[in-house]
């Protein structure tokens, strides 16, 4: 929001051991909080990789401006990876779309899923 960061989070769903807690929830909620509003309209949300369904709702419900991500996710991505759920007729309010393919970004996730199994 005016080009301030106001959140920044990532995954925490093994150390919480919530299902709910990936980056972009963990960002709306911090955002939220500090803002004091739910509806973060005026948002930019960047992440890493495309964001998944359940993101994708929060996204939607947080009616944030725009989403912008360096990495698809073919197998859960929400924003044309795998689903444009977007992209459905008559929902009520559609974010900008912003992919930019980012080596940094792929790399980042490869490393990210590295350390995950072997853990």
């Amino acid at each position: 929001m005016d080009d301030k960061v106001i959140a920044s989070s990532h995954n925490t769903k093994q150390k919480d051991q919530l299902i709910i807690s990936h980056a972009e929830i963990n960002c709306i909620i911090e955002a939220s909080k500090k803002l004091h509003n739910y509806c973060l309209d005026k948002c930019v949300l960047y992440v890493t990789l495309e964001p998944c369904q359940m993101c994708v709702g929060a996204i939607q419900q947080a009616k944030i401006k725009k989403i912008v991500f360096g990495a698809k996710d073919y197998k859960n991505g929400a924003c044309g990876g795998l689903y444009d759920f977007f992209f459905i007729p008559k929902m009520n309010y559609y974010p900008l779309i912003s992919y930019l393919e980012n080596d940094e970004c792929l790399q980042i996730i490869k490393e990210y899923f590295i350390k995950k199994r072997k853990k």
